[in-house]
């Protein structure tokens, strides 16, 4: 008696080979979509290019250009003192040209941005200047880890998107996963305090900006 052909043996081969070709579909189509909602969203999105780690030091908000800031602030702790959550703090001793001078540290706690930006309101130096609006405040960028976030391993988890406080959210849900997109971050760090909260991880570091 002949075997039918849905009882026939299966070539391990050719199995094989089918569900790699379904696999790379699938790949392809998650990827399409990426493409497709970065260009919806008009781009921006974050690149493992865009930033450089080494410059770990947050600033306060409104601060201004690197170099200028350390010329122009003199490390009086107004601003500081002026922090109603308490966010800000001076930078270590051993931190360099920066020691002593006012940082945040998302892993510490989060900047809330205010909607008095009460720091700013304190620096008399000029090195904390309001810009027009929220959105220019640019302390940094979030950056998120997908070997480390939860929604990566099949757990549904949209808490960093939901926590964003930026009229144009900066955290996006491409279906179960979060993107940074870059150019509406402002570097607050509340993305990754939200994160260390919900999942006891820290798949997102908020990154000092380069200048």
């Amino acid at each position: 008696m002949t075997r039918s052909d849905k009882n026939a043996p299966v070539n391990r081969r050719q199995m094989f080979g089918q569900s790699a070709g379904l696999f790379g579909e699938l790949l392809g189509q998650f990827l399409g979509a990426v493409e497709e909602t970065r260009s919806q969203l008009g781009g921006g999105f974050d690149e493992p290019w865009s930033l450089d780690p080494s410059r770990g030091l947050l600033r306060p908000p409104g601060a201004v250009a690197e170099q200028e800031f350390r010329r122009l602030c003199d490390a009086c702790d107004a601003c500081i003192k002026a922090c109603p959550e308490g966010v800000l703090f001076r930078a270590p001793v051993d931190s360099g040209d920066e020691a002593f001078r006012p940082i945040f540290d998302p892993g510490r706690k989060a900047c809330f941005i205010c909607s008095e930006l009460h720091c700013i309101g304190a620096c008399d130096r000029g090195a904390l200047v309001r810009p027009p609006s929220v959105g220019q405040l640019a302390m940094g960028k979030a950056r998120i880890d997908p070997s480390v976030c939860v929604a990566h391993e099949g757990v549904a988890c949209s808490a960093c998107a939901a926590s964003c406080p930026l009229p144009e959210p900066a955290i996006v849900m491409l279906g179960e996963f979060p993107l940074v997109k870059a150019l509406a971050c402002v570097g607050c760090g509340l993305c990754e305090e939200t994160c260390r909260a919900a999942t006891g991880r820290r798949a997102i570091v908020t990154l000092a900006r380069l200048s």
